[in-house]
């Protein structure tokens, strides 16, 4: 999570043989961000289609806009 909300997604390769770490491969940008801080954005399945959707939560309000996850 960047400071402006944008997001990059990293592919989980497993761990390496020695043990201790893990390969990870960058994809990314999967979300380049909607202008607020990126502590302020949360993932959750909204929908029940088992895919993690884009919330922005305000933390005064509780305000929330969603994005959802297409695939």
């Amino acid at each position: 999570m960047h400071a402006n909300s944008a997001v990059d997604l990293w592919a989980n390769g497993g761990p390496k043989p020695g043990g201790g770490d893990w390969y990870w491969a960058p994809q990314g940008t999967t979300a380049s961000g909607v202008g607020v801080p990126g502590g302020q954005i949360q993932f959750a399945d909204i929908n029940a289609d088992r895919r993690e959707d884009y919330l922005d939560v305000d933390p005064r309000t509780g305000a929330t806009r969603a994005w959802t996850n297409a695939g």
